[in-house]
């Protein structure tokens, strides 16, 4: 090999640990294992990773790009606090979601409520196990998925950058079962309004579902299969064609991706 390729191939494995020690460090800032204020040593980082100091400063570099990683004192770097910023955050998230919703109204089709509706249900499940990591890692995805109903490439980029920030900024909210499936209730909602598309009612209904930190308590009206109110459905069952059972359901293409807590 010539000293071109030799130069190459070593570059391909330092951003081969480049991205290791990233990915790995990102989710220790998401998961809370590296917490707020924490300051992340370069040398000690090397030693951990039993890598040299070249991937690790790329991958702190491409952290702090990220805003997950501020400068302080000493040119040190530590995980940033996002508590102090859950105002501008939620703002955030409202200007884009609900941008998004209108859009979503407009150019929705089928086979996207099948997909939002299979979320709802797994969401559902989560919470009725008690797992709230499962139950707020489907919920980031709900609301990515509900925003990419309108099909708005740069808006969906925007709030997949946005998503650290979301998931650190509700860390501390309520987990409970009745909460998450309040939480759910709301998202089967906000589905209804999308399916008939109003506009206008679903982007106040999504702002108010943002802002409302409050714990959540799920109606006591039965539910059926897929969540929905059943003295709705049956109201209307001589007019509008059945809910799909969650067997169908399940065999839609899966609407997620992604990782880890948060909600709504």
């Amino acid at each position: 090999m010539d000293s071109a390729g030799t130069a190459a191939e070593g570059a391909r494995a330092r951003a081969t640990k480049a991205n290791r020690v990233y990915a790995a460090l990102r989710e220790d800032i998401l998961s809370g294992r590296l917490c707020a204020g924490a300051v992340l040593d370069e040398a000690a980082l090397a030693r951990s990773f039993d890598v040299s100091r070249t991937p690790v400063r790329e991958a702190l570099r491409s952290l702090q790009r990220d805003g997950l990683l501020l400068e302080g004192a000493r040119r040190q770097l530590f995980v940033i606090d996002v508590s102090e910023h859950r105002r501008e955050v939620v703002l955030l998230r409202e200007a884009l979601e609900s941008a998004a919703t209108v859009e979503a109204c407009r150019r929705l089709e089928p086979a996207d409520l099948d997909g939002l509706r299979l979320a709802v249900i797994r969401q559902r499940r989560a919470a009725r196990a008690g797992d709230a990591q499962e139950f707020f890692r489907l919920d980031e995805e709900f609301h990515r998925a509900l925003a990419d109903v309108a099909r708005m490439p740069l808006l969906s980029m925007l709030l997949g950058q946005l998503g650290a920030f979301v998931h650190l900024a509700r860390a501390d909210q309520a987990t409970d079962t009745g909460h998450m499936l309040g939480v759910a209730e709301e998202h089967e909602r906000l589905l209804d309004l999308l399916e008939a598309r109003d506009a206008l009612t679903l982007r106040a209904a999504l702002i108010t579902h943002i802002h409302d930190l409050a714990p959540r308590h799920p109606s006591s009206a039965p539910h059926n299969e897929t969540g929905r109110d059943t003295t709705t459905d049956r109201r209307h069952e001589k007019d509008q064609p059945g809910e799909p059972s969650d067997g169908a359901l399940e065999e839609q293409p899966d609407v997620s991706s992604s990782r880890t807590p948060s909600a709504p």
